[in-house]
């Protein structure tokens, strides 16, 4: 008597594909044979489920509907460190083989203690997926967890926020590991470097590398910032393995317009951001209530037809703001990584100041991946909505 598990999801896959186990049992011969399969998470048992062989004398089960509502993604802080554990959640399976008249559980097998993550990838990514390639502790220069081409050019403000997430699958202790920052001029020398050490550990850390708060955490000073061009920032698991290298261009052109910057939810479960610098848009869309009355009214004896008193009245309204986002002209490679992201993303926030996060909804409804040859210089045009609604007195 065995149950033999053939198949395991990796040790952190994302929560909104597929988390399919297969198995195997010796006895499915036996009368009223059947898988049952008891899922645990976090340690708990959450449900028990009868699965039944499919192909010879294997099953399989997969898990995702019953555990991608346990992972959320935290609002990102404005602090340099950020645990982000609760964007992660454990899982296991026991399976036990069941036959007799009546069917008892009889032998099981144990799954592995394994992890999903707040993401949703598109299925050519899904079968292409390898945690360990966003996973510092395993490999060396492991690549932060956003689709941003490493080609193109990464820019941010002085004080906007720039966030980026890593897996730690084996954490350290605190102080043992640290993000490394450092500056380069035009001409690609360096300036200055210094590293942080996270207060806590994590198994999945989020940083954010703005500017400002690395002069407030490190020894890099202002003076340092306002002679770099780019800085580079890395995680250094202990010295044992580094995170990739990821460069982030200084912005220091002036502002013509009031800038207008995006933060969403990218397809990692992990924040994005990015700055729409050309003249914005207002604009509301009204709505109104009518209703439909008797056109006159009783004065004494006489029943009077005035133009004040009308026929179709409105009696209440709501406004919802709108705000059209102008890109500044981008690469070709930036362009198609903006609108799949943004515009896929169920949580997007407005982030014009550094402490400022206002919920939005993106109402555009398609996207093309532009390509220079095809369109020559490239822009992109966002329509937000605002989530609030104005509504008026009644009348």
């Amino acid at each position: 008597m065995a149950v033999t598990i053939h198949q395991e999801p990796q040790l952190i896959s994302p929560a909104n594909n597929y988390l399919t186990f297969t198995f195997s049992s010796d006895q499915t011969a036996q009368a009223n044979f059947s898988f049952y399969i008891e899922v645990y998470i976090n340690s708990s048992f959450h449900s028990a489920h009868t699965i039944f062989p499919e192909t010879g004398a294997l099953g399989k089960f997969d898990v995702s509907g019953l555990i991608k509502t346990y992972v959320q993604s935290a609002l990102p802080t404005i602090n340099i460190e950020q645990d982000y554990t609760n964007a992660l959640t454990e899982y296991a399976l026991i399976i036990y083989e069941k036959y007799g008249s009546p069917p008892i559980t009889q032998a099981s097998a144990t799954s592995t203690t394994l992890k999903i993550f707040n993401a949703s990838l598109r299925y050519p990514e899904f079968t292409t997926w390898s945690y360990a390639s966003y996973d510092v502790a395993t490999t060396q220069d492991a690549l932060f967890l956003t689709s941003f081409p490493r080609t193109e050019k990464a820019y941010v403000r002085q004080t906007e926020n720039f966030w980026l997430g890593q897996f730690i699958s084996t954490p350290v202790t605190a102080g043992t590991y640290s993000i490394f920052i450092e500056l380069f001029d035009i001409s690609g020398n360096s300036i200055t470097f210094d590293s942080y050490f996270p207060s806590f550990s994590t198994d999945f850390i989020l940083i954010n590398v703005s500017p400002d708060l690395i002069i407030s955490n490190t020894f890099i000073s202002q003076n340092d910032f306002d002679q770099c061009y780019y800085y580079s920032v890395y995680l250094d698991y202990g010295g044992v393995t580094t995170s990739e290298a990821f460069k982030i261009y200084m912005d220091h052109d002036c502002e013509r317009y009031d800038i207008q910057r995006l933060v969403w939810l990218n397809k990692f479960g992990v924040w994005d951001s990015f700055s729409f610098k050309l003249l914005s848009q207002e604009s509301s869309d009204v709505t109104a209530t009518r209703y439909e009355g008797e056109p006159g009214e009783w004065n004494g004896n006489n029943y009077s037809y005035t133009l004040t008193k009308g026929m179709t009245r409105t009696y209440h309204k709501r406004a919802v703001d709108n705000l059209l986002l102008n890109s500044d002209w981008m690469k070709e490679g930036v362009q198609n990584w903006l609108v799949r992201e943004l515009y896929e993303s169920p949580v997007v926030y407005l982030n014009s100041k550094p402490n400022d996060f206002e919920l939005v909804n993106v109402t555009n409804a398609n996207y093309l991946l532009k390509q220079r040859r095809k369109d020559g210089l490239i822009q992109e045009q966002v329509l937000i909505e605002k989530t609030y609604i104005s509504n008026s007195q009644l009348n």
